[in-house]
């Protein structure tokens, strides 16, 4: 789901863009939030669910949103783990299938089995008022590494310093080679 919502929000903008719109799409990537979700969802493996850790608060997902809500980026990454999947699968997906499969599966259950007469909302509403906090309070982070440096002034100047850096290196080591290749 999460790739066709990226490729829908590449579509449109695309669109936009061409079209010469004043409307922007900034596409928020979220990590594990610790909402009560998970204690509605349809539920087919055979422990309880949870978030996988680390989990944020709800209110910190809101000040990403709410962020980039008010400045024109492409996207907004919140939380490591969620910036390392998205590198990492675009560099080795092979190794992001590999150990998602390995760890995830568990990580994402916790305690005994879970009652499969637990009310789920995937064919009707729950009752109930959930609120927006889920069960899962302990441990959970109040701040996000990501959108602090996303906030700096000039932050995307030090990723672009960052890149021609590496850049620069490897057309030095590319010129170095082709002169070397050259001499023999």
């Amino acid at each position: 789901a999460k790739h066709a919502i990226r490729g829908f929000s590449d579509s449109v903008r695309s669109e936009l863009i061409h079209n010469k719109n004043k409307v922007w799409i900034t596409t928020v990537h979220l990590p594990a939030v610790n909402t009560p979700q998970f204690s509605w969802c349809k539920n087919n493996l055979e422990r309880k669910p949870q978030p996988v850790a680390p989990v944020y608060k709800p209110e910190v997902a809101a000040e990403a949103i709410f962020w980039a809500a008010h400045h024109r980026r492409r996207e907004v990454v919140l939380g490591g783990r969620s910036l390392l999947f998205i590198w990492g699968n675009n560099f080795f997906p092979g190794i992001a299938d590999w150990y998602t499969a390995k760890t995830m599966y568990d990580a994402q259950q916790y305690d005994g089995l879970d009652s499969k007469n637990r009310p789920d909302n995937l064919w009707n509403s729950v009752e109930g008022n959930f609120g927006s906090i889920g069960n899962f309070s302990k441990g959970q982070r109040t701040k996000s590494f990501n959108l602090m440096l996303l906030k700096l002034p000039g932050y995307q100047y030090l990723g672009m310093f960052i890149a021609s850096l590496l850049l620069s290196g490897v057309f030095k080591y590319l010129i170095k080679s082709i002169k070397y290749k050259g001499k023999s």
